[in-house]
């Protein structure tokens, strides 16, 4: 697969010219040269082939053909609802959440919650998304909202789809486990029908609080556990979102 690069603009066929970090990437660390071919991407699915006509020390002309829609993704709309470890661990969730295909991440604040990232922290990881998906070759960015305080998260997300909290003592996190939650979805007229999507919701490293715990269930949530061993964060996050995406491969 040829090269990726971001285009922040609507991408239009032409010519287009790259400068500052698409261009380093382009043309330092590349290492491409006039007459290579790459692809464009906008993050909302919209793609182009390019290639490079011109490179020069600070900037790079790349002719655009005409764009086009990548295929939907497949597979599940999962949701990742994590309170964030600190930087450089969180930037390591966000890495594998865009590779491992997650739709929509929610940095949540809870009562234990340590991290308390401001925007700009959350401006890096937003950066992070787009970088993954030029690494891996996704044509959407994937979703990052505000820090969300857990009642709001409960009260907005709960009633939409079904929804799996990481606690001790919980079910056993398997294949089986998430057809039975994706089965007891509901339709828009409120009659039963698979769900499209699913939450996942990993508390930080001092678990959720039993009033959280007490809402979650109050509000439809299953609890769910990963083994005797306690997982770090990030940990917790990249297991269950390999298994629910890994349980729908093929499908």
């Amino acid at each position: 697969m040829a090269s990726q690069f971001y285009v922040a603009d609507k991408i239009k066929a032409g010519v287009i010219t790259f400068e500052g970090s698409e261009y380093h990437h382009l043309a330092r660390v590349l290492r491409h040269q006039v007459g290579d071919k790459v692809r464009l991407f906008d993050g909302t699915g919209k793609l182009a082939d390019a290639e490079i006509t011109f490179i020069s020390r600070t900037a790079a002309s790349l002719k655009v053909d005409k764009p086009y829609m990548a295929p939907p993704e497949k597979g599940l709309n999962l949701t990742v609802a994590v309170a964030l470890p600190r930087l450089q661990r969180a930037g390591w969730l966000i890495e594998k959440c865009v590779e491992l295909g997650v739709t929509k991440f929610v940095p949540l604040a809870t009562e234990h919650v340590v991290v308390h990232p401001r925007e700009s922290k959350l401006d890096n990881l937003r950066e992070l998304i787009i970088q993954a998906c030029k690494q891996c070759g996704r044509a959407r960015l994937m979703e990052i909202t505000e820090v969300t305080p857990w009642k709001e998260f409960v009260a907005n997300e709960f009633s939409k789809q079904p929804v799996a909290v990481a606690h001790p003592g919980g079910m056993p996190f398997n294949e089986s486990l998430i057809s039975s939650l994706l089965a007891s979805g509901k339709g828009t007229d409120g009659s039963k029908a698979t769900a499209s999507g699913l939450v996942i919701a990993i508390g930080p490293e001092g678990g959720f609080s039993v009033e959280e715990v007490t809402k979650a269930m109050t509000n439809g949530a299953t609890l769910v556990s990963l083994g005797g061993n306690i997982l770090r964060v990030e940990t917790a996050a990249v297991v269950m979102s390999s298994i629910v995406l890994g349980s729908q491969l093929g499908k």
